[in-house]
């Protein structure tokens, strides 16, 4: 399938697209996710939104919540 991907500014002005192929759904995410790390991106797929994906956070091990123990 073909996809786009915008990559966003603060606020959320489209400052990059690129087209890509991905198999299905989940895969064009997975690229998303990758790629949003360093600004949120928006995948589409035609004229159907996949999916707004905002800055992915990273846990530190120091998290609370990345610790099954809670401390």
């Amino acid at each position: 399938m073909n996809y786009r991907i915008h990559i966003l500014d603060y606020r959320f002005q489209i400052i990059e697209s690129h087209d890509f192929a991905a198999r299905d759904d989940i895969t064009a995410l997975d690229k998303g996710l990758s790629l949003s790390a360093t600004n949120p991106v928006e995948i589409w797929e035609k004229g159907r939104l996949v999916s707004r994906v905002r800055m992915a956070a990273k846990l530190l091990p120091t998290d609370r919540m990345s610790r099954p123990d809670g401390q």
